[in-house]
């Protein structure tokens, strides 16, 4: 049995984004490609990292939506909607399914995931030593850094062999939590539109989006929502909801979750993509 979920990001109001600059180069690239929000939807610290699999990198999840990260196994999938803050509209941007999950410390220890170091969504580097860790964020000074950073990586604190450094060089002992997530790269598994599509509107004050009427948004709401319609999908469990968005104080967007049968999310998978394919 595997898990789909359906989870919503943000991206920024294009007020905000059009103030940053920088002079590094990839990441006033970067910041070009958010200011052109009418083209691409990213979050603004990249986390996703759609920006990078866009530039034919791997897609990975670093930062964001621990309560999500924290749950997911190998061979999950991820069903990615993006909410445009500036627009107030949801763009479908596609699926991944989770192919590894690592600490941010063997980013930085291990060979094989060296590719992920000068990617936006990290938030520690080593001090120099074998056994301390630097809080760092490459996009901190544009868009800011998580005060809560080492809560995102932790499972617990307490007597460890790591020890991270925070800006007052004070000394915490934590224990590392495997929740740095890396998608799959073939297309059968990760399946990232070239162009998002857009699928809902909102109002503000309104309880939930509104849904284009068009045979694309409504098929798009099928495989989203109603896949219990399709004995084919072998549905053990699945969030009873129909909307992307919640009338919640705290929090807009909380995800959806469905339990199916291998083969059944496999053939989900199989029959989105070509559906997908026909209409891009």
């Amino acid at each position: 049995m595997r898990s789909l979920y359906v989870v919503v990001y943000n991206t920024p109001k294009f007020t905000r984004a059009s103030q940053k600059t920088s002079k590094d180069k990839t990441i006033s690239e970067f910041l070009q490609r958010l200011k052109n929000h009418k083209v691409w939807h990213y979050d603004i610290g990249d986390d996703p990292s759609f920006y990078q699999f866009n530039q034919g990198k791997n897609l990975t999840w670093g930062i964001c939506r621990t309560n999500i990260r924290n749950r997911l196994k190998k061979d999950d999938v991820v069903l990615f909607f993006c909410f445009c803050k500036d627009c107030f509209a949801y763009y479908l941007t596609g699926y991944a399914t989770v192919d590894n999950i690592i600490k941010q410390s063997e980013i930085w220890q291990k060979k094989e995931y060296k590719l992920y170091r000068n990617y936006f969504n990290i938030l520690i580097k080593p001090d120099g030593s074998k056994t301390r860790w630097i809080h760092s964020e490459i996009l901190a000074d544009i868009t800011g850094d998580h005060p809560d950073w080492l809560k995102r990586l932790i499972v617990s604190k307490g007597p460890n062999k790591l020890f991270a450094l925070d800006k007052d060089t004070i000394k915490v002992a934590f224990t590392e939590r495997n929740n740095y997530i890396i998608f799959k790269q073939d297309s059968a598994d990760t399946f990232i539109l070239k162009n998002q599509i857009k699928i809902a509107t909102w109002e503000p004050k309104d309880k939930k989006e509104v849904w284009l009427e068009s045979d694309l948004s409504n098929k798009i709401y099928e495989f989203s929502f109603n896949l219990s319609n399709h004995s084919k999908y072998e549905i053990v469990s699945q969030t009873n909801r129909n909307s992307l968005r919640v009338h919640d104080r705290n929090q807009s967007h909380v995800f959806i979750k469905y339990e199916l049968e291998i083969d059944g999310l496999a053939q989900w998978k199989k029959d989105f993509k070509e559906y997908l394919e026909q209409n891009e």
